[in-house]
This record gives structure tokens, sequence and C-alpha cells, in this order.
């Protein structure tokens, strides 16, 4: 289930422009922006909008004017299951470490464990390990990207796109941790646009044309982005709520499996095949053991173990693969990207 929705909220006492009320159509709505509970119904079509997963968008305390006289909104939910369900009896508690070299652990986690044919490659981006987990009755997949050395950073959405062809069938021994986290952007969100090249909407008379009265006065004075994800072996929720407000001034014979054991920080993408857009991206840091406990006893056996997975799944894995720099320019420009990541985020990749 994909939802997407779109909303412009303005007071009762203003009228948009003709010309771009014929863009926004049916998104407008109106409220009372000055009474006590106009931030309770913004808040409940957040609600609906992200099937009760983000509640609220803006605070309740106080009404929505001032300081907003317009709010755009746009909400991404998402839920589906993997084509390729985990077992939950094969559900086990291990270490996550801080890197690829697994020398430091940061956390425990309940790792899903499986061995089966999936897109994969350890090629198509040099330096990274790149499998997809399609969904079921879908065209859309969760891509995850496991860097092969400490020294490389994140990959671009863009990066990932250009390499998911070069994915083959091949069968895998996967161990995914679970993983559900909650994240806010919003002091940093408006600069980080503004830094991607997108100015002249944060700059006051820049917004002319939106509403009949005084429209030159507005500017964009906050941008909000609430996201939550949950990763588990029956598949993925997740959804996303983005606010601009708005103020004035198989082979018969099988194949030893490849080894890949996502221990240690990663990222993940959403993509939609049809489409072809990346719906949610983000990075895994550090993992936490999930507050309920699991259905089913948990696999008494950890990774380290010689015979984890011939004693559960009758296979012998082949070693993962080593991947070595080939150049220090090359490293230092992965690792420069890394500063623009935050350690564990998911969020969509467009605004409104």
């Amino acid at each position: 289930l994909l939802q997407i929705a779109n909303s412009v909220w303005l007071d009762d006492g203003d009228t948009l422009n003709p010309d771009y009320e014929l863009v926004v159509g049916s998104y407008a709505k109106q409220t009372d922006f000055e009474a006590d509970d106009s931030p309770i119904v913004v808040n409940e079509w957040v609600s609906e909008s992200t099937n009760g997963q983000i509640e609220s968008i803006v605070d309740e305390s106080a009404p929505l004017y001032p300081p907003y006289v317009l709010i755009a909104i746009n909400s991404i939910y998402l839920k589906a299951s993997w084509e390729k369900q985990f077992e939950e009896s094969m559900t086990n508690l291990d270490s996550f470490y801080a890197s690829s070299s697994r020398i430091s652990e940061v956390s425990k986690a309940h790792f899903m464990n499986m061995v089966d044919y999936f897109p994969y490659s350890d090629s198509a981006l040099p330096g990274y390990r790149v499998i997809q987990l399609p969904f079921a009755e879908s065209q859309m997949s969760m891509n995850f990207v496991l860097p092969m050395s400490d020294d490389m950073g994140p990959v671009l959405s863009t990066e990932l796109l250009s390499a998911l062809d070069d994915l083959q069938s091949t069968r895998v021994a996967l161990s995914l941790p679970k993983f559900k986290f909650e994240s806010t952007y919003d002091d940093i969100l408006k600069e980080s646009l503004m830094q991607t090249g997108i100015v002249a909407p944060f700059s006051a008379g820049s917004l002319c044309g939106l509403l009949e009265v005084d429209s030159c006065a507005l500017f964009i004075s906050e941008v909000i982005q609430k996201t939550i994800i949950d990763v588990n072996e029956k598949g993925v929720e997740a959804a996303a709520i983005t606010a601009i407000f708005i103020g004035k001034s198989a082979p018969a014979e099988l194949e030893d499996p490849t080894l890949v054991i996502l221990d240690h920080p990663f990222q993940f993408f959403i993509y939609d095949e049809t489409e072809d857009l990346v719906l949610f991206e983000g990075r895994v840091g550090a993992p936490e053991v999930p507050d309920a406990e699991p259905e089913e006893p948990l696999l008494n056996a950890t990774h380290s173990d010689s015979d984890f997975w011939t004693n559960n799944f009758g296979v012998v894995t082949e070693d993962s693969p080593v991947f070595v720099p080939t150049s220090t320019s090359s490293t230092t420009s992965a690792t420069d990207k890394l500063d623009t990541l935050n350690e564990e985020s998911s969020a969509p990749t467009s605004p409104p």
C-alpha cells in the first residue's frame, strides 16, 4: 500500500490567487488560523494521511496565526510485505558494529536470517555491496548498500539508481537487522535546501501570486519533516510528513551462497521501479533490540559460530569479498560525503 497525499492550508479570510488556485486545485483547505483548534485540524489530517504513524506536524498549544498564513504539506505512507519473508524462528540476537572492520560493537540487534536468491552485486558500486529485496505484488523494493571498507562514505541515490541494472540474481546468505526509528528535521532542513541551490523561495517577496492580498510579503519561514520506518520479518511500514510553513515579510545445481551480513552501518533505499524514483532513503548506524518480545523463540546461535549457516540452513557460504581503495583521492571524496549524512535517518528524497 502506497499513499501520497498533499494539502495546502490557508485562513478562512484569505483567498488564493486564481492562477495559483488552478495549480493546487482540491489540495486547498481552509480553516480559521486564529482559532485555538486550528493546529488540531491540521494534525488530524496528518494522522489520517499516515495511518496514525505520525500524529502531528504543528504545535497544538497555540493557533496557527501568527506566524503562519499558508502551510503546504506532503505525506507519504507505505506498508509493504517482502516478496520473500523471513522466518521469525530464524531471527537471532547478535552484535552490530561501528564499522566494516567489526572491531567495536555499538549495539545488540535482532537479525533476520535467510538463504535465497536476490538481485545482488559487489562490483556495481565499487567499494559497496548492494542487495535488493523486492516487495510482494509490487514493482517496489528496498535496496541496501553496505560499505566494504571503513574508508567508504555514503552513496547518493542517483549513484544507486545507475547501478541497479548491474545487479544479478545471486544466492545469498542474508542477515538483516530489524530496525524501527523516528526522525525529525526542522532547524537544518531549510538551510540544507538552500545549500542545494533552492534559495529564492526563502527570501521575502519571492512568493508573489499565492494570495490575492499581501502575497508579495510571503516567504517560506520554516520546513519540517517527520519520518518513521519499521523493518521486520513481514515487511516494511514507513511514513513521512513534509510541511512548508509560509509566513509574511534458480539453477538446477545451487551454488554456495555469498555471505552478506549487514552488521555495520549501512544505507537503504526504497525504490519504485514504475516511476524510477527513490521514495525513502536513510542510514542505519545502531539498531536496537525491539521492546516487544518476539512471538517465536530466538535462534540460539550467533554469526560468529563457524557452523551457523551449515546447521541452520544446510549451506556453506563463500567468504565476503574484500575491497581495497585504489586511491587516496577517491577515499577522501567518499569520506567528505559522510559529513552530510545524519547518523540515523529516513527521509523522502524530495520536498512537496
